[in-house]
Protein backbone atom coordinates (compact mmCIF):
# COMPACT_ATOMS: atom_id res chain seq x y z
CA UNK A 1 0.00 0.00 0.00
CA UNK A 2 1.45 3.30 -0.63
CA UNK A 3 0.37 6.16 1.60
CA UNK A 4 0.46 9.80 0.13
CA UNK A 5 0.61 12.45 3.19
CA UNK A 6 -0.80 15.41 2.47
CA UNK A 7 -4.07 13.47 1.57
CA UNK A 8 -6.96 13.02 4.43
CA UNK A 9 -5.74 9.24 3.76
CA UNK A 10 -2.12 9.68 4.41
CA UNK A 11 -2.83 12.17 6.81
CA UNK A 12 -4.88 9.36 8.64
CA UNK A 13 -2.09 6.93 8.62
CA UNK A 14 0.49 8.65 9.15
CA UNK A 15 -1.87 10.44 12.56
CA UNK A 16 -2.37 6.64 13.25
CA UNK A 17 1.36 5.74 12.98
CA UNK A 18 2.02 8.29 15.79
CA UNK A 19 -0.28 7.78 17.88
CA UNK A 20 0.72 4.02 18.59
CA UNK A 21 4.41 5.09 18.46
CA UNK A 22 3.78 7.26 21.58
CA UNK A 23 1.42 5.01 23.25
CA UNK A 24 5.00 2.64 23.24
CA UNK A 25 7.43 5.43 24.23
CA UNK A 26 8.31 5.47 27.74
CA UNK A 27 8.19 8.51 30.11
CA UNK A 28 10.02 11.66 28.56
CA UNK A 29 10.91 10.06 25.17
CA UNK A 30 9.78 12.15 22.34
CA UNK A 31 9.33 10.38 19.38
CA UNK A 32 7.87 11.43 15.82
CA UNK A 33 7.24 10.34 12.23
CA UNK A 34 7.62 12.00 8.85
CA UNK A 35 7.25 10.65 4.84
CA UNK A 36 10.58 9.61 3.06
CA UNK A 37 11.32 12.13 0.37
CA UNK A 38 13.09 12.18 -2.47
CA UNK A 39 16.65 13.29 -1.92
CA UNK A 40 16.92 11.80 1.81
CA UNK A 41 19.24 9.63 0.77
CA UNK A 42 21.89 12.79 0.66
CA UNK A 43 20.96 13.43 4.49
CA UNK A 44 23.11 9.71 5.26
CA UNK A 45 26.06 9.48 7.37
CA UNK A 46 28.67 7.62 5.28
CA UNK A 47 28.46 4.64 7.32
CA UNK A 48 24.74 4.16 6.69
CA UNK A 49 24.93 4.38 2.89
Amino acid sequence: MTVITGTPAGDRYEASLLSAMMSMAPPGIRVGCRTIRAGDEGLLLPEER
